[in-house]
């Protein structure tokens, strides 16, 4: 008994209180919509011929030649008494095909900036204005929309819709949702995606797939910049704008299917050639078409590349069944995905089915994920690539490491041996020039002694000169620095003693030219080796020449020191000498001259024998 109380107090309370509320609420009803070809500067009367039409209409096959429609929209605002007061109302329209203007009941409430050719390019634009209270009446109301466009655009008007403020908003931004911003959104991810690609086959030419990828990318928004721009502008006209656009998805088409050839690593370039060649045939036409038939040789070109895609579709399909690798499955899946949006989208361009809004942007969100999945998958196997690399890397320094040691130990090895032997050459050099020349001087002189008896002060005389030699060997080994002599002559002093005698015995005239002091100091090392190479010349005189004159000249020449010892002996032949290396001498003076750097000019030819050492 208390609940039917209670529910009775509610409908005595509330029942009024809604009517009083309800009075005051009007109400948008629609009634029918017309069309008839007319003048932009100029809206038709009622009482003319309109035909009636259902919205969303396209005028092409009704009026072929016609560029310009009048709608005209009927609807009423219904109140519940002459009092109540509307609230606040707003029209949309998805689409105007391409450009035109908006009155309500005569009032201009919208225009667009050009309404002759070249149109505005608002087909894809959607349109929301607020209701002036002041533009509309309770009862019948007309909103009238003048449309202009070419045959080729398929001119027309798209869904209208008109009612309360809040509603209609919420319902244009869905249209601007999916009109415009997701093709924005499609573009710059296709550019970026396309911005990567290009750069891998940038630093990588042989990624040619990457390199198309990244071409396609740019034709693609290209194309769909047609979509999004509101103006022909850089383009002089709308048949131009139409062509370029179809350019645009010639070269994307043609670039997407090499694209999916060279990811499967396959190269058709007959097939390629032939597309190209198909496409730049369809491009020429399309170019030199008169106006009047450029939709149906557009069409015959957009179709045929339809095809041609839609045919690569299943050769990615068997390709990627025969290659079996997850990269591969991607790609078909995302082509194809791809191929169901553009034909479902297609089939709503021709009205097979009642679709609205284009789903052909989220295409770039299948193309992302395969995109993103291939270059983790790439990313991740050089990765192994690297460890596994940079395992058998440190394998090899190992084994390598091993190896230098063990050559490095042979090498050794080698060099010890090796400088024994350069010391023991060295050695013999020395024995030869030094202690040999002091022999030859001590065997002279017992062979052309006049009484062919020595006493025992030149006996000593040889013995302490060989036992000088023997020092100066032992000290040159052990790499003893000798002091400079204050000047060439007393640096020369004991050489010439020694030789003057033995010269005088044999009755040779020697003439010493030496500079009476340095001009150039030279160093130890330097002094020891001429000294030898000095030794060694006139020894070689004793011995072989038969000479009765020797000339000894040791002079500067600039920054240069120049020996020069010549005689007018019977001389020899200086390039079989060389060549049969049998005299130890000269092989020993020319060793000593490359040691010092310099350079030993040898000039002989009987009574006249040049030996040239320039340091």
């Amino acid at each position: 008994m208390g609940l039917f109380r209670l529910c009775l107090f509610v409908l005595l309370v509330f029942v009024p209180i809604s009517f009083v509320f309800a009075k005051d609420t009007c109400s948008v009803i629609i009634n029918d919509s017309y069309a008839i070809p007319g003048e932009y500067n100029h809206i038709p009367a009622k009482n003319q011929n309109w035909l009636p039409i259902r919205l969303p209409d396209t005028w092409r096959d009704r009026w072929p030649n016609q560029q310009g429609v009048w709608y005209r929209v009927d609807w009423q605002l219904i109140c519940p008494n002459k009092n109540a007061v509307p609230e606040a109302l707003s029209l949309t329209i998805n689409r105007i095909s391409m450009t035109g203007k908006v009155y309500i009941n005569h009032d201009l409430i919208w225009q667009d900036n050009s309404l002759i050719e070249p149109f505005s390019r608002n087909w894809n634009n959607p349109m929301y204005w607020p209701i002036s209270p002041s533009s509309i009446h309770i009862g019948h109301n007309s909103i009238y929309v003048y449309v202009a466009g070419l045959a080729i655009d398929a001119p027309g008007l798209g869904d209208m819709t008109l009612g309360k403020t809040t509603q209609i908003f919420k319902i244009y931004e869905e249209n601007v949702w999916a009109q415009r911003t997701i093709f924005i959104i499609n573009v710059c991810l296709s550019l970026t995606l396309g911005a990567i690609s290009t750069c891998i086959w940038f630093f990588r030419r042989q990624e040619q797939a990457f390199g198309f990828f990244g071409l396609s990318t740019i034709f693609w928004s290209g194309f769909i910049y047609n979509i999004l721009a509101i103006e022909t502008s850089p383009l002089p006209n709308s048949y131009i704008f139409l062509q370029m656009n179809m350019a645009f998805f010639l070269a994307y088409i043609y670039c997407f299917c090499v694209f999916t050839w060279r990811f499967l690593q396959k190269k058709y370039h007959k097939v390629e050639r032939a597309f190209l060649g198909l496409n730049c045939i369809f491009l020429f036409a399309i170019f030199i078409t008169p106006n009047d038939l450029l939709a149906r040789t557009t069409a015959v070109a957009f179709y045929s590349n339809f095809l041609i895609f839609f045919i690569n579709l299943f050769v990615v399909l068997y390709l990627s069944y025969r290659k079996r690798s997850l990269e591969t499955y991607l790609l078909a899946t995302a082509v194809f995905g791809c191929l169901i949006l553009s034909v479902v989208d297609l089939l709503s361009l021709l009205r097979i089915i009642p679709l609205n809004v284009s789903i052909l942007p989220y295409s770039s969100g299948l193309i992302s994920i395969f995109f993103t999945v291939t270059l983790s998958l790439h990313l991740t196997k050089s990765l192994k690539r690297i460890e596994q690399f940079n395992q058998e890397l440190n394998q090899k320094i190992v084994e390598t490491t091993h190896d230098l040691a063990r050559s490095l130990n042979q090498q050794h090895k080698l060099a010890l041996e090796n400088n024994q032997l350069q010391n023991r050459l060295a050695l013999s050099h020395e024995l030869h020039d030094g202690l040999g020349s002091t022999l030859t001087h001590a065997i002279t002189s017992v062979n052309y002694h006049k009484d062919h008896n020595l006493n025992k002060s030149q006996v000593l005389v040889m013995l302490k000169t060989l036992n000088n030699d023997l020092r100066q060997i032992v000290d040159l080994f052990k790499g003893d620095q000798q002091p400079l002599p204050e000047s060439p002559e007393l640096w020369l002093a004991p050489l010439r003693h020694r030789f003057n005698l033995l010269f005088n015995e044999l009755s040779i005239q020697v003439i010493w030219d030496i500079e009476s002091e340095w001009k150039i100091e030279p160093t130890s090392k330097m002094c020891s080796l001429l000294y030898r190479i000095l030794e060694e010349s006139m020894s070689n005189i004793i011995k072989h020449s038969q000479a009765s004159l020797v000339h000894i000249t040791f002079q500067y020449d600039q920054d240069k020191i120049i020996f020069n010892i010549q005689d007018n002996g019977v001389g020899f032949d200086v390039s079989s000498v060389f060549s049969s290396r049998i005299s130890v001498g000269l092989q020993s003076i020319k060793n000593r001259v490359e040691q010092l750097n310099g350079q030993l000019l040898i000039h002989s030819k009987p009574q006249q024998t040049t030996i040239q050492i320039i340091i």
